[in-house]
């Protein structure tokens, strides 16, 4: 149905590659594999919360806007905060599911 999130998510490597290309030709091969990386998941996080959110709504920026920018898609990640670091507790209770 038209608009309505689906339950399982597809994901075009060759059309993030197409769409980032400009932008990691200027790294080094091993900067490049991690760009694609990050594109790639950011991708696969906008459309894992259109599931889980049970919504096909986009916000005007950020990793639910409707259109995911070559900058976006590539930038390095921020470094985590401290409390946003599991701690073994939760490493090895995730572990023991």
């Amino acid at each position: 149905m038209k608009g309505e999130p689906i339950n399982y998510i597809l994901i075009d490597c060759e059309e993030i590659a197409l769409t980032i290309n400009d932008a990691i030709a200027p790294m080094k091969p091993e900067q490049r594999i991690d760009a694609m990386a990050r594109a790639i998941s950011r991708v696969f996080q906008h459309e894992y919360l259109h599931i889980h959110r049970r919504t096909s709504h986009h916000d005007e920026t950020g990793v639910f806007a409707s259109a995911l920018s070559r900058r976006f898609l590539v930038a390095p990640d921020p470094p985590a905060p401290p409390s946003a670091t599991p701690t073994t507790a939760v490493i090895e209770t995730v572990g023991a599911l």
